[in-house]
Order: C-alpha cells, then sequence, then structure tokens
C-alpha cells in the first residue's frame, strides 16, 4: 500500500514549501537547479498526483469527474504543500467545492515549461514507469 509520508521524495514538498505554491517562485526555485533536480521534483510531483488520483477514485470523493478533472484537482491539492496534499490523501479534509476546481491553481506544466525552456527536452520522455 502506498505511504505518502515515505514514498514521495522530500524534494519536492522542500521546492514547494519555499515557493509558498507562488508559480513564480516555484519557477525561481526550479531554474536554480541542475536537470537531475528537475527531474526529481517532477517524478514525485507525478507520483503525489497519480497516487491522489487513484485514492480519490478508490474512495469516490469526486464522483463524475473526468480524468483530466482529476489530474488538475490532485495538482491543485500537491501544489499546497504536505499537509493539505496528506489531509486529503487522508481523507482528513474535504476537497474544495467542486463550483471552484475549475479555478484552483497547478503547478506541474511549470516543469515540462522549464524543462523544455532549460534543455530543449520535453520532460515526460523521461517519465520512469
Amino acid at each position: 500500500m502506498f505511504d505518502p509520508d515515505s514514498e514521495i521524495d522530500d524534494m519536492l514538498w522542500d521546492t514547494i514549501g519555499a515557493a509558498s505554491g507562488d508559480e513564480a517562485a516555484f519557477l525561481d526555485a526550479l531554474n536554480q537547479m541542475g536537470k537531475e533536480g528537475v527531474l526529481r521534483v517532477f517524478q514525485a510531483y507525478v507520483l503525489a498526483r497519480t497516487e491522489l488520483v487513484d485514492r480519490l477514485v478508490a474512495t469516490e470523493r469526486a464522483p463524475g469527474a473526468s480524468e483530466d478533472t482529476m489530474d488538475d484537482l490532485a495538482d491543485s491539492m500537491v501544489c499546497q504543500g504536505r499537509l493539505v496534499y496528506l489531509d486529503v490523501f487522508r481523507g482528513d479534509a474535504d476537497l474544495p467545492h467542486r463550483d471552484r476546481w475549475h479555478q484552483l491553481p497547478g503547478l506541474i506544466h511549470v516543469l515540462g515549461d522549464v524543462f523544455y525552456d532549460r534543455f530543449d527536452e520535453d520532460i515526460y520522455d523521461h517519465l520512469e514507469d
């Protein structure tokens, strides 16, 4: 069984925490990392998002949501940091109201943009199976 406390790289939470969910600050943090650091944050971000989507589907906490909506919703929970993520993952916090889902922030796109701009590669080509 997936354990978010031990299986999500702390580098993700440290980077997001330092950025306080701010896209510009997240971008700055990523631009200070080398290629392997950006990849490490990306891998952890994708893992956290994927596992949260799986948890939300298994617990039927977002009935009727499309796959894209679920990804966006999980993205927004990840970018709010470890505590929010863990509370939602464990079911200790409610999801935002459905009417707000379309306006929730996300940060995973920043990783792809930074990686392409800096290394001229698609970050998804480096996604581990």
